[in-house]
């Protein structure tokens, strides 16, 4: 997979068809985290369809990544849904992916998807910590 982001004058090479290399998951997420700050979420989107096509297998920091990107661009059933992902797959997010979603919702203004979240946060029994309460606050 050939990714070309003019804009920015940034050429990637994902994959290698001469010596058929498969980059690793460090590697996946690097270049969906440079989409995802440079707003280009579903460039980022199509990157990671072409990492499940390689049967990787996500970390945790794969689906925060996402879930940031998804957050900031206010596609929030599609958040949720990775969330839920996340859960299927790896393990329940901890307080700190949880305080990340909240800040990224607070930053958007968005305190309806703040609510939603904190009550994802209470049903997975996350523990709340000083951070999360003045993140939600600063929302306020």
């Amino acid at each position: 997979m050939l990714i070309v982001v003019e804009d920015l004058e940034l050429t990637m090479c994902i994959e290698n068809e001469e010596i058929r290399t498969v980059p690793s998951v460090f590697l996946y997420n690097r270049i969906m985290d440079a989409l995802v700050k440079t707003n280009y979420l579903d460039l980022a989107l199509s990157v990671y369809d072409d990492f499940k096509a390689h049967e990787l297998v996500e970390e945790s920091i794969t689906y925060m990544i996402l879930i940031k990107g998804l957050c900031k661009e206010g596609r929030f059933e599609e958040m949720f849904e990775l969330l839920g992902k996340m859960r299927d797959n790896l393990c329940k997010p901890n307080v700190f992916s949880y305080t990340a979603m909240i800040k990224v919702l607070v930053s958007e203004g968005n305190l309806d998807a703040c609510c939603r979240v904190w009550e994802e946060m209470r049903k997975d029994m996350a523990e709340l910590d000083v951070m999360a309460y003045v993140t939600l606050i600063m929302g306020l």
